[in-house]
């Protein structure tokens, strides 16, 4: 499995992280992300809509 560098989805920012230390095809990590415990699936949705929908800063009134 080669993980998109510029995709912002959960699946794929795990799919960075995991397929650094390992090699998977797409199917394993497929069973892998299907059985990925809650916490570490919220971390990464939460890390998703920061990178889809960052806050704009300093904007005028």
């Amino acid at each position: 499995m080669v993980p998109d560098p510029a995709g912002t989805t959960a699946r794929n920012l795990y799919a960075i992280f995991y397929c650094k230390d390992h090699q998977v095809t797409n199917a394993e990590f497929t069973r892998i992300w299907q059985k990925l415990d809650k916490t570490t699936l919220k971390i990464y949705e939460s890390e998703s809509r920061k990178l889809r929908n960052p806050k704009t800063k300093d904007l005028p009134e």
